[in-house]
């Protein structure tokens, strides 16, 4: 078993930062779709990029087979793609965006992890898939996030089927639950609603893209039984 480990998202706030937290212990195959550009700064020997539309399937699949053929199988996978964070009611349910954002966080996901699971489970080492998933899912479920709502609800039921399917072997499966983490994904709400959601958290600021990084790695570096859920609602400063 290798040392790569595959992100899919590589190229957004978390991806950027969790790159930065791995510095070179790892060699990283970044997928990103377009924004190329924000990975030049961080290039090093030990890191790979992979251009890919993870709302393609046959893109994916071309994916697969390129990581297959250069480096084996992961040792580990994180997923962080998703399309960029809506507020509507429900009686604006949008059904081309979720089937897309669908598409990119849950059906690509699971496209890569049915490719690599069953090599990952025999490895002699631990390896692990880590999903990002959201404190959404916690009660009390938001207003206005029906679409979004919906979309990580299933990736919670992949990462636990996942788990279920591979207790027992050398497959570990996370999910890390952020509250709102300060990135590029919330561009497309008002600020007044990311104002609002800061001076709610008990430090009066969200999430910065390294606090939930630095979750991943950990999870990433130890072992843990699989199937844990870690919430990181707000972290405190220092």
């Amino acid at each position: 078993m290798n040392d790569r480990v595959l992100i899919l998202g590589g190229s957004s706030d978390i991806g950027l930062a969790l790159i930065e937290r791995l510095d070179g212990r790892e060699t990283v195959v970044a997928q990103y779709f377009g924004s190329r550009e924000r990975l030049a700064p961080i290039e090093k020997d030990r890191l790979f990029v992979e251009r890919c539309d993870l709302s393609d399937s046959a893109d994916v699949d071309a994916l697969i087979a390129r990581f297959r053929d250069a480096h084996g199988t992961p040792r580990a996978v994180v997923q962080l793609a998703g399309s960029k964070l809506r507020l509507e009611r429900f009686a604006k349910w949008d059904q081309d965006h979720v089937s897309r954002d669908l598409q990119i966080q849950l059906l690509s996901t699971a496209r890569v992890l049915s490719a690599f699971a069953p090599a990952m489970a025999k490895s002699p080492v631990p390896t692990q898939v880590v999903l990002v998933l959201s404190t959404v899912l916690r009660d009390p479920t938001p207003k206005f996030m029906s679409m979004y709502t919906v979309v990580k609800s299933a990736q919670l039921g992949l990462m636990r089927a996942v788990a279920a399917e591979y207790a027992g072997t050398s497959l570990r499966v996370h999910g890390v639950s952020p509250g709102m983490v300060a990135t590029r994904f919330l561009s497309a709400i008002p600020e007044k609603a990311v104002e609002m959601t800061a001076a709610q958290a008990p430090n009066g600021r969200l999430l910065q893209p390294d606090e939930v990084a630095a979750v991943i790695a950990t999870l990433l570096a130890t072992p843990h039984p699989s199937g844990i859920e870690v919430d990181v609602p707000y972290l405190g400063d220092g």
